[in-house]
């Protein structure tokens, strides 16, 4: 939470724990600290409060995005103006709430940062369905031979092509029996950097 005022800050974040006390609130005083704050940790959502002691926050929003950090971003606007929720819009805002209503009803803060991480989490959802609907496209319609296969070399899946060149059921088997130069090894050190499945094309 990123507010010049203390006490408001303390405020808020006192009524949002009556709320959800699952919420864990840290505070900045200002834009600059709360920009190297947001680049070193790890935050589910941003809520910022427009006036600030160094810059605005919408100005604050605008570095973050530029750096391409794409946290959830609520600006806590102190006025009920159209022209400042069209800003916040406009530089990539999750929402724009006014100070006064939220004070009124702490429901809407509360609403607006679930609903902020929601669509985030949709949203990077959505792509990891098109990295697999992509992947599976490429594994199918391959017309080299490619395998699957899981950290310890179990072949857990081929495509048609693979079938077609070994002639022979292939699921279960190791990869070492399969590539007698490939061993146990090789497969290790490829999983270390990360790698769930191995791809192996045949020249």
């Amino acid at each position: 939470y990123i507010d010049s005022n203390r006490e408001v800050f303390e405020k808020t974040k006192t009524q949002l724990l009556e709320k959800d006390p699952e919420y864990k609130v840290s505070w900045a005083g200002s834009a600059v600290p709360a920009q190297m704050i947001l680049e070193k940790s790890s935050f589910d959502c941003a809520v910022s409060s427009y006036l600030l002691s160094d810059l605005d926050g919408i100005s604050l929003l605008q570095r973050l995005r530029q750096a391409g950090n794409k946290i959830p971003y609520i600006l806590v606007s102190q006025q009920d103006s159209d022209e400042v929720k069209t800003k916040s819009a406009d530089a990539g805002a999750s929402a724009c709430v006014f100070r006064s209503k939220i004070q009124e009803d702490i429901t809407l803060l509360d609403d607006a940062i679930k609903e902020a991480i929601e669509e985030k989490k949709h949203a990077e959802g959505s792509v990891d369905v098109e990295n697999l609907r992509q992947q599976a496209e490429f594994f199918n319609i391959n017309p080299a031979p490619v395998l699957q296969a899981k950290y310890n070399g179990t072949i857990i899946n081929h495509n048609i092509a693979a079938k077609e060149i070994f002639n022979e059921e292939l699921k279960g088997r190791l990869l070492t029996d399969v590539f007698k130069g490939l061993n146990l090894y090789d497969i290790k050190i490829i999983a270390n950097y990360g790698v769930s499945q191995i791809e192996q094309t045949i020249g």
